[in-house]
Formats: C-alpha cells, structure tokens, sequence
C-alpha cells in the first residue's frame, strides 16, 4: 500500500506595535514588554542625567536585562523609569524632577 502525502509550507508573519502617548512635556507612557504593562519611559539622555551613570553602563544594564527599554520605529530608545527605580539606579526624589 503506498501513501501519496503532501507538505505543506506555511509561512506565519508577526508584526508589533509600539503605542506612545505624550503626558505633557517629555514624558513618555508606553508598552514594557517586561513589566507587562504601560509605564513611564525616558530617554537614554535623560536616564544619564538621572541616574548619573554613564550611557555606555546603562546600555550594558539594558542588554543584561537588568533595565528595562524599548525601541520605537524610527530608532530611540526609550528606558523604563520603574526599572531604573528597582535596580536603585534612579531616586524616588529624582521622579518628580523628570519632566511631565
């Protein structure tokens, strides 16, 4: 008995979306996929002068997963202000002096 069988490719495409919404001047709400949920973003020059670490120092934080971020379609990165918090690399007194 013989088995005539077929393969079939199937080819699945995924897309994601990153929504950003405007609070004001300068501050950022948007999607952290590991938070998972909507929180507070900063830009990596803000996350600089905040935290007083270096941009390189947090890139490596940021790819070592121990602070949080996100790119947007046309390439910023944009840092999550509760990880900054829970790493202790950002002060609850230096939140408030981000702009809003």
């Amino acid at each position: 008995m013989t088995t005539n069988a077929k393969k079939i490719l199937i080819e699945t495409e995924q897309s994601e979306t990153v929504v950003l919404r405007l609070i004001g001047k300068g501050s950022i709400t948007a999607f952290c996929e590991a938070c998972g949920g909507e929180a507070t973003m900063v830009d990596l020059s803000s996350a600089v002068n905040y935290t007083g670490r270096t941009a390189r120092v947090l890139i490596g934080e940021i790819e070592s997963g121990a602070i949080h971020s996100t790119e947007t379609a046309s390439g910023h990165l944009l840092v999550c202000e509760a990880s900054l918090v829970k790493l202790g690399s950002l002060s609850k007194s230096a939140i408030g002096k981000i702009k809003r």
